[in-house]
Order: structure tokens, then sequence, then C-alpha cells
């Protein structure tokens, strides 16, 4: 468990008040980039300038994402944060299917056992990385630098590849499914779905899951 975390925020206009409520009641620092539409970079600028802070961890969380005390603690406290394993709450897409892609077939359920699944990738709405991490990757990946303002890294950076999650073909990977491919393959980090955090969007219902849904992550 880490003790001292960042949450890092890319907003259009603003961050949804219960979110920004939750974050302070639990004493919990935030770093919002509002009103870059480009969210490649957006995150990619937050991620970096994060690392300029001391904290221990990075709480990667939508502006839009209803959380409670009981969804912080739950990923915070987390086993899966360490310089090699990282974690992300259990929520759907736009679309209504698991914002995730899971190592393995077999169907998941929410609230049940294993606890944890491992996944090639998963949205970047409300999951937890190591600082470790990101310095190890940051290592591997070009400076880039604008007049007058602080140097990044395009840690979220979209690519084609070949082959992705163990499916033939090219693959697109958009900025968020990207980060955890550049982790994985530049650092060496598992990522972790932790089907005893469900949450959601404000934008969608249900909210959540309910405890025993059954994701089937073959649709």
């Amino acid at each position: 468990m880490v003790s001292k975390v960042l949450a890092l925020t890319p907003a259009f206009s603003h961050i949804d008040h219960t979110l920004a409520e939750a974050l302070r009641a639990k004493g919990i620092r935030s770093v919002a980039l509002v009103g870059c539409s480009d969210l490649v970079k957006a995150r990619s600028i937050l991620l970096s300038q994060a690392l300029s802070s001391d904290a221990e961890a990075f709480l990667l969380v939508d502006a839009d994402m209803v959380v409670t005390s009981q969804h912080l603690d739950a990923i915070l406290q987390s086993e899966k944060v360490t310089p090699t394993d990282a974690v992300t709450g259990a929520y759907l897409s736009k679309q209504g299917s698991l914002c995730a892609v899971p190592i393995g077939r077999d169907p998941i359920e929410i609230g049940g056992s294993p606890r944890f699944h491992p996944c090639f990738a998963a949205g970047l709405g409300f999951s937890v990385v190591h600082r470790q991490s990101l310095e190890t990757a940051r290592t591997k990946l070009i400076e880039l630098s604008e007049v007058g303002r602080f140097p990044w890294w395009p840690f979220c950076l979209p690519k084609i590849v070949d082959a992705a999650f163990g499916i033939a073909g090219n693959r697109y990977l958009g900025e968020d499914y990207s980060f955890w491919h550049t982790l994985r393959q530049l650092a060496g980090v598992q990522l972790w779905l932790d089907t005893h955090c469900a949450i959601g969007h404000l934008s969608l219902m249900p909210l959540g899951f309910n405890q025993g849904d059954m994701i089937d992550v073959n649709a």
C-alpha cells in the first residue's frame, strides 16, 4: 500500500463535484489539466509533471467518474500497486462493454473470486500506477519540449501494433490502451482488474455493476 498519492485528471471544463469532494475527504492531492482537447497530450503532460512531485503512486481518474470513499480505499490500498503491477477498477465503456481487455476468455464475476484478473489493457478512467513504473518507462521515451513549458514524455501516444492482446493482425491502440501497452513493453508492468472495485461514469446507466454480475468478456 502506498501512502503518498496524487490524483491526475484531464477535464474539458470542470471536475464533477462528487469526485472533488471524495478526493478532498480522503486528503488526496489532485492536479487537473483543464481545457486541453488533445487527450493524448493532456494525459501525457499530467503524468510527466506528476513525476516532479513526491508522490509514490498516481491515481488516474476521469472528471466524470462516480467515486466514493469505498472506491478510493479499494484501489489505493490494493496489493497490486507495485513497481511491476498496476490496478484498474471495473467499469463500462459508453458502448456498454467492460472497459478492459482481460487475459483469458472466461466470464468475470463482479465481487467474486478471484478478485484480481490480469489484463492486457484498460481505460484510464480509474486506475493506479506506481511512480517507479513511469520512471522506468520515461528513460526509454523521447523527451518533448515546447517554448516556456515543462518538458513532457509521450506516455499515451497512440500506436499501431501487430498481434496485440493475442489477436493476429494490425491493431490501433488509443491513448488509454497504448499507455498500458507502453508500460508493459518498457517497464514490465502487469495490469490487474479489481472486480471488487466496480465503478461508473455519470453519463452511464446503470452507474456501475452490482455484486455478482457476470461480465462476458467475449461480447
